[in-house]
């Protein structure tokens, strides 16, 4: 057999062990959505909070992407983002434009900064 179909079969026989438990365990006390933690506020209730829950936001959807993207590619990030949208509307009541801000706050500010590095290479 070739090294890519032994890492394939590594990789699905992991996934085959593995999807058991994560499907018996409950969603919504587990990680940084959990009542007990500190990490994700309840409420948004200045500037300050909603970088740190930004931040906090933002490292999980990596983690989690880089983790789904071992198996699934691309098409991780795209599911680590939608699983972390349905969590944090589902689990925190923040509000729509607190919600939109925190999910589109990172694509506006890409668009920014290649904006800002179209106009440079213009210049030149």
């Amino acid at each position: 057999m070739s090294k890519t179909i032994k890492k394939i079969l590594i990789n699905y026989k992991i996934v085959f062990f593995l999807a058991p438990i994560l499907f018996l365990t409950s969603c919504s006390e587990i990680g940084l959505l959990s009542e007990k933690n500190s990490w994700i506020v309840n409420n948004i209730d200045s500037v300050g909070v909603f970088l740190k829950v930004y931040f906090v936001l933002q490292i999980s959807i990596i983690i989690v992407s880089l983790i789904l993207g071992i198996f699934l590619g691309r098409l991780g990030y795209l599911i680590s983002l939608v699983i972390h949208f349905i969590w944090i509307v589902s689990a925190r009541d923040y509000g729509f434009f607190k919600v939109l801000l925190l999910f589109g706050l990172f694509t506006i500010v890409s668009f920014l900064i290649n904006l800002l590095k179209a106009g440079n290479r213009q210049s030149y």
